[in-house]
């Protein structure tokens, strides 16, 4: 093992697994009047979750399947709309990033530093990859390449088809990041990227040329710890606009086009962020749920009554904020105001991967690895 991962390996594993393994009591959850009706519309086993490892593995959605991961290496899938199980396949392949899909293909990054894709439709392993080093975000389809980026900050741009190098990026990394990772985002043929050095790239996506960077974060204080500024979100793009947070710096909205600054606001994040027309949504460092408008940055809303709970990724469904946390609470929030509506409790086992949204429906997976489904309504 080289020192790059066994800094990652011993240093920061706790920022996921301190969900797992936190005997802290929490504060008193708010009481309210729901004024929303929440009903689980199913729930299965999608393998044996995340071991003692400090990773995600977030689910992905294809068609109408919902595909899962463990950390042993076990793919399944299950129907989106019923939770019946399609199919299961064994890869032998401990298994370290969230998942990804194509069409036609399911891709995810293994222990041993490779990228490998399956067929969507029976588990089957098409072709495997090696990268640079291990892969902890989810791989990124992009017409026929996939983007995939090590946890040192290179990136690969491999032929979806078969696995072949395109391209590659090399981006030097510090060496010690969250045990995480934003995806690549792709709009207007570029490759909207950001790395453990608190930068964001763009790179052309045809041969990986680049096209600008810019700092959202500078680093701070003395120690190693203090000085991170991860981006281990993954940026949005709406209307020729990147939105992106790191970890104890900013989130920030940038043109598209070259990368200017157009607003940043001081937070910390790591989690997530989603958004709407005119407002991004945010869950900081400390649980805090945020709200800024779009055009200019102007905190809209905070809801501070869900601290220390180590939140998902707010997501917006059927015009709710839902947000999933560590003792296995779904909280749905107003996006106008962030006023509880709901909540329920799904099950006693920490949820930290973050929830999807789907046809109208939220389906999020706990560590150990069973996923439920939920509609508003009766």
């Amino acid at each position: 093992m080289n020192k790059f991962r066994t800094l990652l390996l011993t240093t920061l594993s706790s920022v996921i697994l301190m969900a797992c393994s936190s005997t802290k009591e929490l504060p008193e959850l708010p009481s309210f009047k729901p004024t929303l009706t929440v009903k689980e519309i199913w729930s299965a086993n999608g393998g044996d979750g995340i071991g003692k490892e400090a990773v995600l593995l977030t689910p992905t959605v294809t068609g109408d399947l919902i595909i899962s991961a463990d950390f042993k290496g076990n793919v399944l899938a299950h129907n989106i709309n019923t939770g019946k199980r399609a199919w299961s396949a064994s890869t032998a392949k401990p298994f370290t990033s969230n998942l990804a899909a194509s069409d036609e293909l399911v891709f995810i990054g293994t222990k041993a530093a490779e990228v490998i894709a399956l067929n969507a439709q029976t588990g089957k392993i098409v072709w495997h990859a090696e990268t640079a080093n291990q892969v902890f975000a989810a791989p990124a389809p992009a017409g026929d390449i996939l983007l995939v980026k090590s946890i040192d900050g290179e990136i690969d741009a491999l032929n979806i088809e078969t696995g072949q190098l395109v391209w590659n990026y090399k981006n030097s990394d510090p060496s010690l990041v969250l045990r995480g990772g934003s995806a690549p985002q792709i709009a207007d043929d570029k490759a909207i990227i950001g790395f453990g050095n608190g930068k964001l790239l763009a790179l052309n996506l045809s041969d990986g040329q680049l096209l600008w960077e810019q700092t959202i974060a500078q680093p701070q204080g003395t120690s190693p710890l203090e000085r991170m500024v991860d981006i281990d979100i993954d940026p949005l793009i709406s209307n020729g606009v990147i939105y992106v947070a790191t970890f104890q710096g900013k989130v920030a909205a940038l043109s598209l086009e070259n990368g200017s600054l157009l607003w940043q606001h001081t937070i910390s994040a790591y989690t997530g962020m989603s958004l709407d027309n005119d407002t991004l949504y945010v869950s900081d460092a400390n649980s805090d749920i945020w709200a800024f408008r779009l055009s200019d940055g102007t905190v809209i809303w905070k809801q501070d009554a869900l601290k220390e709970r180590q939140l998902t990724a707010p997501v917006l469904m059927n015009n709710t904020l839902a947000v999933a946390d560590k003792e296995g609470f779904i909280h749905w929030l107003s996006p106008e105001d962030g006023v509880f509506l709901a909540r329920t409790h799904a099950t006693s086992t920490p949820f930290v991967a973050s929830p999807l949204v789907v046809n109208n429906n939220l389906y999020v997976q706990s560590i150990n690895g069973d996923i439920y489904a939920y509609q508003i309504g009766a």
